[in-house]
């Protein structure tokens, strides 16, 4: 989930630094002398396409990895509570179960309120980004992961 926030605050940056440049202008030279060099508004259309598909697939997953339950009953030990599958040596049972309190304690609250955050720093570059023939077709995503994540997401227990 970490790895997806990151990737996803990466092409926002890459979004908010094309949008502030001319339409027109090119990002990067052509290879050969027939090809067309890549302009600004091709790299603003494909980065806010990457960008909407990684903050619907990241809201997703976070609902998923939440819903999700903590262990599976047969495969745990009944005795000290942790998978079988586990390393049973003494540090290892230590370390494993500082990291599933952790996890279950702040992670998912922390991850869902760096989402939340993200959304809201993606929402006035997204709305810069669309031009003026695209403005409306789309309606507004962040509103509705939004709202997913306040009705799905933030309510689950962390």
């Amino acid at each position: 989930m970490g790895t997806l926030l990151e990737l996803t605050n990466c092409t926002l940056d890459n979004l908010k630094n094309l949008v502030d440049r001319p339409a027109g202008q090119a990002i990067a030279p052509p290879a050969s002398i027939k090809e067309t060099p890549l302009d600004v508004l091709e790299g603003v259309l494909t980065t806010r396409k990457t960008l909407e598909a990684l903050l619907v697939y990241a809201v997703t997953q976070l609902a998923m990895w939440l819903s999700k339950p903590d262990f599976d009953p047969a495969e745990m030990d009944t005795e000290d509570h942790i998978p079988q599958t586990m390393d049973i040596r003494e540090g290892s049972k230590r370390s494993s179960r500082a990291l599933a309190d952790r996890i279950q304690r702040g992670m998912p609250g922390e991850m869902a309120t760096d989402l939340e955050k993200l959304l809201k720093q993606a929402r006035p570059v997204l709305q810069k980004s669309v031009d003026g023939s695209d403005k409306g077709a789309e309606g507004d995503l962040i509103q509705v992961l939004l709202r997913f994540m306040s009705e799905w997401v933030m309510t689950t227990p962390s």
